[in-house]
């Protein structure tokens, strides 16, 4: 629609994305051989991070709607700083950051997939934000 405001911001610092909720950061990873895009909930506190977990997944129809199905759920894991964590995750395999033929895959896999969470955390960013305070 012409002159309609789009549901998300197209213009977001997506390397520093603030959910604006403390244990929830968006984490973007690349490497030799895949490409991430990594919702981390991340507490020193135990039940906190469980807390948010779950309700992702008391939401996870709505999620799936606007991200796709085909993302991985891990209730508990160890990221790459080697600190406990409980992630959401999705890869696009088999593309290179070193290699400039993979740029525009990596571009449009992290494109497609962050400003479809930031539709998703526009819509239901209230709920989390409940749970911090």
């Amino acid at each position: 629609m012409r002159g309609s405001k789009p549901l998300y911001n197209i213009n977001n610092k997506w390397l520093n994305y603030s959910t604006n909720v403390k244990p929830i950061y968006i984490r973007l990873n690349t490497t030799h051989q895949f490409a991430a895009v990594n919702i981390d909930i991340q507490s020193r506190d135990k039940e906190i991070q469980t807390i948010f977990y779950d309700q992702f997944k008391e939401i996870k129809k709505p999620f799936e709607s606007i991200l796709g199905n085909d993302w991985k759920w891990n209730e508990d894991i160890i990221n790459e700083v080697g600190t406990s964590c409980s992630r959401i995750s999705k890869e696009l395999a088999n593309v290179n950051i070193y290699e400039k033929i993979s740029w525009p895959l990596i571009f449009d896999f992290f494109k497609k997939n962050l400003l479809g969470f930031d539709q998703f955390w526009t819509e239901f960013n209230e709920l989390f934000k409940q749970l911090d305070s």
